[in-house]
C-alpha cells in the first residue's frame, strides 16, 4: 500500500476498497497499480496490484500478500530479505528498535517508450488516424 501515486503504473481506479487497521481505523483505497522497483544493480522488478491509499502516512508491505504474489520473504539474523521468483534478492532491511523493518525502496522512473522514441511522419499519421493501415494512408 502506498500514498505515492507517481510510483504506480497502469492504475485501475475501479478497484476501490476499504482498508481496516489493527486499531479499527479505516482508509479508502482509490485503486491499484503496478510498482516498478529499481534494484541496486539497476535492474527492475514489478510488484503487481499495489493499493493506492492517498491518506496513508507511511507505505506498508504486507508479507502474506507478497508471498501470494510469488515473492519469497526470509526473516533471520535481525534482518528481512525479499527475493523474486528467480531467487534474486530484491531488498534487505535490518530490524529496527521498534521491531519493524524500515525499507528504503527506490521506485524506477517509467516512461512510455512510444513517447520517448522518435517516430517518422508515416507512423505519426498512422497513429493520428487510429492506427489505419499504411496502404490506406497512402491512398489518402
Amino acid at each position: 500500500m502506498t500514498n505515492h501515486k507517481e510510483w504506480l503504473v497502469n492504475i485501475d481506479k475501479s478497484r476501490r476498497s476499504k482498508i481496516r487497521f489493527g486499531d479499527d481505523r479505516t482508509l479508502e483505497a482509490e485503486g491499484t497499480g503496478n510498482m516498478v522497483i529499481k534494484r541496486r544493480n539497476g535492474k527492475t522488478v514489478v510488484i503487481e496490484n499495489v493499493l493506492y491509499v492517498p491518506r496513508m502516512k507511511s507505505n506498508l508491505m504486507i508479507i502474506g500478500q507478497l508471498i501470494q504474489k510469488g515473492f519469497q520473504v526470509i526473516m533471520k539474523n535481525d534482518a528481512l530479505e525479499m527475493y523474486d521468483r528467480q531467487k534474486k534478492m530484491i531488498l534487505k532491511a535490518p530490524l529496527s528498535k521498534n521491531r519493524t523493518f524500515v525499507i528504503n525502496i527506490q521506485a524506477a522512473d517509467i516512461q512510455c517508450l512510444k513517447a520517448a522514441s522518435s517516430i517518422d511522419e508515416n507512423w505519426l499519421w498512422h497513429s493520428r488516424f487510429g492506427h489505419l493501415n499504411f496502404r490506406s494512408l497512402q491512398q489518402l
